[in-house]
């Protein structure tokens, strides 16, 4: 394992060897502690309304490391992550034209930049009211949080929906 010193936040960082389908080594970290900036943090998820807290705060992971990492690594860059989709063989669906299913993957973009990722767990039937899925996702350092993937801090009008097809 690789031991780094972040010089933003003074705080003992590793990386592991992690890499997309075809071979390509991607970025990655572990944070071993998670800052009492980022612990003030929490308290600001408590005004959405979350159906279930699934984990305690961890910086090992965050969402992308959640979403393709298996739960080990942070993966920060959109260029890691836009390397991910491609060399995963990950396909962009249109919710309009293929009916979004579990499993698949939620990104949440902002100014184009890939800002948050999460796995759909349950998708609305024809007759449900309300036609927003249920989506597991990592908030930063938090928690995994099960929830409404438009009832988060991430700016749901800007979300692409992503699956392996091949």
């Amino acid at each position: 394992m690789e031991k780094i010193i972040s010089s933003s936040s003074q705080k003992d960082t590793s990386s592991i060897h992690f890499e997309t389908r075809k071979g390509t080594p991607i970025r990655n970290a572990q944070s071993l502690k998670i800052s009492r900036f980022q612990q003030s943090q929490f308290s600001e998820y408590s005004r959405y309304d979350v159906l279930a807290v699934r984990t305690q705060p961890t910086g090992y992971y965050n969402c992308h490391g959640m979403t393709f990492g298996s739960r080990r690594v942070e993966i920060i860059s959109s260029k890691e992550i836009d390397k991910i989709l491609t060399e995963d063989d990950y396909e962009e669906i249109d919710p309009k034209k293929e009916n979004i299913l579990p499993g698949d993957v939620i990104m949440y973009f902002s100014e184009g930049d890939f800002e948050h990722s999460g796995i759909v767990l349950n998708v609305p039937s024809k007759n449900d009211y309300i036609k927003i899925p249920v989506v597991c996702s990592k908030w930063g350092c938090w928690s995994e949080v099960i929830h409404y993937a438009n009832n988060c801090p991430y700016d749901f009008s800007q979300t692409k929906y992503y699956r392996i097809k091949k």
